[in-house]
């Protein structure tokens, strides 16, 4: 007890680097005249990209401890690194948060470290790192805490406290909601910063109800993502179970990891980043939400039930009672409406919202959007506009045939060019016109787009002083093209549509990812089984089309077919309305986007 008291009360000043002792072979060094260290993974020679990292506080005389080796070697382990630095007693004042950036820009400018790290708050370095954070709320990966001070006036006081701000204790206390870290979480909610504190309900030091408590209950009611672990009969001690913690540390490690592939914040003042969905009825989106009567159609797999009072593939079935995807829903247990990523469909799956559950056909339904925003969104530190142009039972040979598309005969039929207004003919069966011609899908998903980006800044005002940046393509599409004269130029008009999106956009190397249709799974034959393989075809790594190189991803998506006897519909053609499949295809379009980005 007698360590606890003088590690939570002393006022040490800041000690010199070369007096420090680390838990684990380190390095100390000195920043903006205080003593920082290091702990780096014997693996970090050999990374590739940015080092993940998690930093710690309080770095006083002592500490970190021995107590953290524990998990100070599962980190290390990991591949992550810990570090720290010693502004002494600074109650997260504002000269101490100064030197704790000198210290973020030193490793991120200087050492390779990830632009958002985990921040690991023992104690009063909650005080420390919460108000760096809320300064810079998307450099910021994850926060854990072991029974961490959120609230000055709970402790050390404002008494104590106000020399640190150099401020009277009245002063302080006017101006507290400034500087107290409970009293800021706004911006780390908004940038949807996943909170994990653990916190002991018999804590007379630090109050778990003015602390934690009260953090969990404003960060909840902000949106934010937060978890508060109450360890009954526990108070502020050195007890072996805070600090080997299989929870904290998967949780510390898991978004340490996922910080450093995310790309460096920019400015307030840096493009939106925009991407352009397109395709037929999946793309528009028939993923079911919620339990829903199973519809028979034709093509419906043999067998399956009609009718389904708990179906399961549902979002909820999937999502809520099976636990997977479970960033898709916040503590409360609602859907997460993200505020960095803007979701605008035209044509159809019209939803104009942040990027949420029900942006599909209508608002039981989801599309590969939804996983695919979160994976971008995730990645970008701009905000991300999702611009969904689709429509169901639209063929790439026929409705999206892009301009300069050719007629072409097949088995003695001539099959329509672009602006034809006859489908097919033959010498002996002329054809008629059709209200309808080649390519007028394409060209009506191509002005609404257009209509919608002319007005980018009186349609979204809050991005007017930003601008947009097109920052990529996706399609998914295929099922109409499943006839063999269509599926035998499939190939060709995916190549021309590539072309022609990136010329009428002005956009000549914009990534363009492009999923395969599985339907059935691997057991699809015939035409549609020509479709995929011409899909497959035009991604850049095969070499076929050297233009494409580095540019143009496929994903195979056949490995995400679920039956209708796991599914909620009976509908082969719309994946059976399993929402699995819709999220595990928006997560393989958005991971070969992200491969395509950094390649850039």
């Amino acid at each position: 007890m007698l360590r606890v008291l003088v590690a939570i009360l002393s006022l040490s000043p800041t000690a010199a680097a070369q007096d420090k002792v680390l838990p684990q072979p380190g390095e100390t060094f000195t920043v903006d005249g205080c003593a920082a260290f290091v702990i780096e993974p014997q693996v970090a020679a050999l990374r590739e990209g940015p080092q993940p990292w998690i930093w710690y506080a309080p770095t006083l005389r002592g500490l970190p401890g021995p107590e953290e080796a524990w998990m100070f070697e599962r980190f290390l382990a990991a591949g992550v690194a810990i570090a720290g630095i010693d502004v002494g007693e600074s109650y997260g004042s504002p000269d101490g948060t100064r030197r704790f950036q000198a210290l973020y820009e030193h490793l991120t400018a200087t050492r390779g470290y990830s632009a958002r790290p985990v921040l690991l708050a023992r104690s009063r370095g909650g005080l420390m790192l919460y108000n760096w954070a809320t300064v810079h709320p998307r450099r910021v990966a994850a926060i854990a805490g072991i029974y961490p001070v959120c609230d000055l006036a709970s402790y050390p006081g404002l008494e104590r406290a106000a020399p640190a701000y150099g401020m009277s204790a009245e002063a302080l206390a006017a101006d507290l909601a400034a500087h107290n870290p409970v009293d800021r979480l706004a911006p780390l909610a908004a940038a949807g910063v996943p909170i994990l504190h653990l916190h002991g309900d018999r804590d007379g030091t630090v109050p778990l109800e003015a602390n934690s408590g009260a953090l969990r209950a404003r960060y909840a009611a902000l949106g934010g993502p937060v978890e508060v672990s109450v360890l009954e009969g526990r108070g502020h001690d050195m007890w072996s179970g805070w600090f080997q913690s299989d929870a904290l540390v998967a949780f510390a490690i898991q978004h340490a990891l996922a910080g450093a592939e995310r790309a460096a914040p920019t400015d307030d003042l840096a493009p939106v980043k925009v991407y352009i969905l397109s395709g037929q009825s999946n793309m528009v989106g028939i993923g079911q939400v919620g339990a829903n009567k199973a519809r028979q159609s034709k093509g419906a797999t043999e067998g399956a039930p009609e009718e389904r009072a708990e179906a399961p593939g549902t979002l909820t079935t999937v999502v809520k009672l099976e636990g997977k995807f479970p960033h898709l829903v916040n503590a409360a247990g609602q859907w997460v409406v993200r505020d960095d990523v803007r979701y605008k469909g035209l044509i159809t799956a019209t939803a104009d919202t942040g990027l949420t559950v029900g942006c599909g056909a209508n608002a039981n339904s989801i599309g590969p959007e939804l996983q695919f925003g979160h994976v971008v969104g995730d990645y970008h530190a701009e905000p991300v506009l999702l611009i969904k142009a689709s429509q169901g039972n639209r063929s790439l040979g026929w409705d999206f045939l892009p301009p300069g598309g050719e007629r072409f005969t097949y088995e003695g039929r001539t099959y329509a060019g672009f602006g034809d207004r006859i489908p097919s003919w033959t010498a002996e069966d002329p054809g008629k016109e059709v209200d309808w011609y080649a390519g007028k899908q394409y060209d009506d998903c191509v002005r609404a787009v257009h209509a919608l980006l002319d007005g980018f800044g009186e349609r979204f005002p809050q991005y007017a002083s930003r601008g947009y940046e097109l920052a990529g393509f996706v399609w998914w599409q295929g099922h109409k093209d499943g006839n063999a004269a269509h599926a035998s130029r499939y190939e060709e008009n995916l190549v021309r549509l590539i072309r022609s999106l990136r010329a009428e956009f002005t956009a000549p190397e914009a990534p363009f990812v492009i999923g395969t249709i599985g339907f059935g799974g691997w057991a699809m034959s015939g035409p549609h089984a020509t479709i995929a393989e011409a899909q497959l075809a035009v991604s850049g790594e095969t070499g076929r089309y050297p233009e494409f190189a580095g540019n143009v991803k496929t994903v195979e998506t056949r490995d995400f077919w679920r039956d209708a006897s796991v599914s909620p519909r009976n509908q082969d053609f719309h994946y059976n309305g399993n929402a699995e499949t819709y999220l595990l295809v928006g997560e393989a379009l958005g991971r070969a986007m992200l491969e395509l980005q950094r390649g850039r």
